[in-house]
């Protein structure tokens, strides 16, 4: 038998070495893939953050994203994402769980309600202030957190002890609600314009001493129902429209608030602007003009407030049921026509706190942020110090 010549058999040996390969390979990789450890679905998502507000853990961090929808996750898992197995760990409740059966209320702005007792379980729904649940379990501590095995509606899962509260209406009734008042947000400051650098100061102060905002809807409904309060509520609106809103309600939401928008048929702002900002809080009127109210009579009155109402319901889609007197300027007939269109609650210009059991909800007093302030005015304003 001849001999093969050199290149010959390196070839021949080439080839049969593909074959081997190609027939054991899929052997090897199978047996690779079934040992090898998985990574956790929790691991291909994007990290999540728990905030609890200005008396979040440290461990928490704070509101990492300009628009956030929750207060216990900001950048939770997509609706579509599978829900991971969650470990719950029932240990010692740092105080006297609720009975089961029992009623609480979110005292946050809004929440998370996750799959089961921990950070990487899914988001399956989100409870707005003031949202009735219901206690259907004993408490679980994990992740550094307590969290209340509830349900709402149809919906089932755990939200974070930190964001319920049990009913107390005397103590919803002893509460002073401060209501700022924004107008211009812009580098020029003056007594009416308000600098991004005193804004984001202004924001910081109040996510970092614990406040959490509230709508014109979620203190009428604290109102009238008696339902609990957090700690240190607060409501932060903005006047007129100015195109700066949407600075405004960057500025505000990246600290975890919500803003509140009072404006007149001139805003400064497209259909498309206005449902967004609308949707980060809540919207509100401010007759078509910004007209003086005090000097005009009825029918004038009427002519602008009733058309402002109809011309925010019309962009916006929904009912509006809040209202501010320019100029802080009303008389007997303002109130009346604001009542007569169907606003539920109105906003003076000036005054002190508001204490809900006494709130008159067609003249609740508002404080003007001037720019002029440095911060140690503004937390007196906040603390009681400045009038």
């Amino acid at each position: 038998m001849s001999r093969f010549p050199a290149p010959t058999r390196s070839l021949v040996l080439v080839g049969l070495g593909i074959v081997a390969i190609l027939i054991v390979s899929p052997v090897l990789a199978k047996q690779f893939f079934m040992h090898w450890p998985k990574r956790p679905v929790a691991q291909l998502s994007s990290p999540t953050v728990e905030t609890v507000g200005g008396d979040s853990a440290a461990q928490l961090g704070m509101h990492p994203t300009p628009l956030p929808t929750s207060i216990d996750a900001i950048d939770h898992l997509p609706s579509t994402a599978t829900s991971v197995p969650c470990m719950n760990k029932i240990e010692e409740p740092s105080q006297k769980p609720p009975k089961e059966g029992e009623a609480l209320f979110v005292v946050a702005d809004i929440v998370n309600m996750r799959a089961g007792s921990g950070l990487d379980c899914q988001v399956v729904s989100t409870l707005p202030f003031g949202e009735q649940v219901i206690v259907t379990g004993e408490p679980i501590l994990h992740d550094g957190i307590t969290w209340r095995r509830v349900h709402a509606g149809n919906a089932h899962g755990y939200v974070a002890d930190f964001a319920l509260r049990e009913p107390d209406r005397a103590a919803t009734m002893n509460t002073a609600i401060p209501v700022l008042m924004y107008h211009l947000i812009s580098e020029q400051e003056g007594r009416f314009a308000v600098t991004p650098a005193e804004l984001h100061e202004q924001m910081g102060w109040l996510r970092d001493n614990g406040y959490t905002s509230l709508t014109p809807s979620d203190l009428l409904k604290a109102a009238s129902e008696g339902i609990p309060l957090p700690d240190k509520p607060i409501m932060i609106t903005v006047d007129d429209g100015y195109a700066s809103d949407l600075l405004f309600a960057e500025i505000v939401t990246s600290y975890g608030f919500r803003p509140v928008f009072f404006w007149p048929n001139y805003a400064d702002l497209t259909p498309e602007e206005m449902r967004w900002l609308a949707s980060l809080g809540e919207a509100c009127g401010h007759t078509v003009s910004h007209a003086r109210l005090r000097e005009m009579g009825w029918t004038a009155q009427l002519d602008e407030i009733g058309p402002n109402k109809d011309w925010l319901e019309g962009i916006l889609g929904q009912s509006i049921t809040c209202f501010a007197y320019p100029f802080g300027s009303y008389d007997q007939t303002s109130t009346d026509v604001v009542a007569y269109v169907g606003y539920k609650i109105a906003f003076d210009a000036w005054g002190m706190q508001s204490v809900v059991g006494t709130l008159d909800p067609y003249h609740i007093s508002r404080k003007e942020i001037d720019g002029d302030f440095d911060l140690a005015t503004f937390q007196a304003i906040l603390t009681g110090g400045a009038h």
